[in-house]
């Protein structure tokens, strides 16, 4: 974990430096990578030709922190997260969050939720792709959460494939 920490924080120094989103989300790409085997995460990735050349909405169940991680290092650098606004105040993981694109959305107020939502629409019909983790969280029980339904609203009114 020593290690991942500190590869994690050599990622972030870089990213707060380098100029344009899609370096920065090469970069994470890159050291997520990395990181997985140094936490004993062994990744193998099947189906990614599947994925569409344009906009599209990824969605993944939601277990750990590493989730992100491992969706960073499977998928192209193309993908945004959309992520709850709390992730946005975590030191460092929000400030790496931030920059490369992710998408905050408040949970708890209706109408910044909404407006968040409004903003997450616009991203993906702009082309923007996009993963949701649908439950929203993890706990520590086994097993699905229940699905929030914003991924599936915004890949509909988007135009984008899930």
């Amino acid at each position: 974990w020593v290690l991942f920490t500190v590869l994690a924080l050599l990622a972030l120094l870089a990213i707060v430096v380098t100029p344009g989103l899609e370096r920065r989300r090469r970069i994470v790409h890159s050291a997520a990578r990395l990181a997985l085997p140094l936490i004993g995460v062994r990744l193998e990735v099947r189906g990614l030709e599947r994925i569409p050349d344009g906009p599209c909405v990824v969605v993944a169940n939601h277990a750990s922190y590493v989730d992100g991680v491992v969706m960073k290092a499977a998928l192209p650098p193309r993908f945004a997260y959309v992520v709850k606004r709390e992730m946005a105040s975590v030191p460092f993981a929000g400030l790496m969050l931030e920059r490369i694109g992710t998408q905050f959305v408040e949970r708890f107020d209706r109408q910044r939720g909404a407006s968040d939502a409004r903003r997450v629409m616009r991203t993906a019909s702009q082309g923007q792709s996009l993963v949701f983790f649908p439950e929203g969280t993890f706990g520590n029980v086994p097993g699905l959460l229940k699905f929030h339904s914003g991924a599936f609203i915004t890949a509909a009114r988007a135009g984008c494939p899930v």
